[in-house]
């Protein structure tokens, strides 16, 4: 019983048929390894383009929040009489130029604001366009007072 036991352990077991030849260990060494190396390339190919997308969504909220904050911006200009009347442009002259105006919201974000008069007659109009890195998000606002 005890040899019946023996020999199908033996059997079971995958360098028995190897036994005697020279230089198995190597070759089963390097598909090991080839195995072990293709798995973890996948792993880091996963986690990586997670990470890009994470990074991707935080732009985009960075980006939108610049221009949320730069519509607050363009609403504060109006209501404080900053905007003039006559072209709609915003008296803002950063960088020499009246109309179009910038500012860093932190973070690597930031935000432009340009007014104009509505082609539809309401009083007000101006797009905020904030920017973080690749993204872009813009927001449109018109309102008659």
């Amino acid at each position: 019983m005890k040899t019946n036991i023996t020999k199908l352990a033996r059997r079971l077991l995958i360098f028995y048929r190897f036994r005697g030849r020279q230089g198995i260990a190597i070759y089963l060494a390097m598909v090991i390894l080839s195995i072990t190396l293709a798995v973890g390339l996948g792993v880091n190919l996963l986690v990586t383009s997670r990470l890009k997308i994470i990074n991707q969504a935080i732009d985009s909220m960075a980006a939108s929040n610049a221009a949320e904050e730069g519509t607050e911006w363009a609403l504060y200009q109006y209501f404080n009489g900053y905007i003039d009347e006559s072209n709609y442009l915003a008296n803002c002259n950063v960088n020499g130029i009246s109309g179009l105006c910038a500012s860093v919201a932190g973070g690597g974000a930031s935000y432009e604001v340009t007014a104009f008069m509505c082609p539809n007659g309401v009083d007000f109009c101006f797009d905020s366009v904030g920017e973080c890195r690749d993204a872009q998000r813009i927001i449109r606002s018109n309102f008659d007072l």
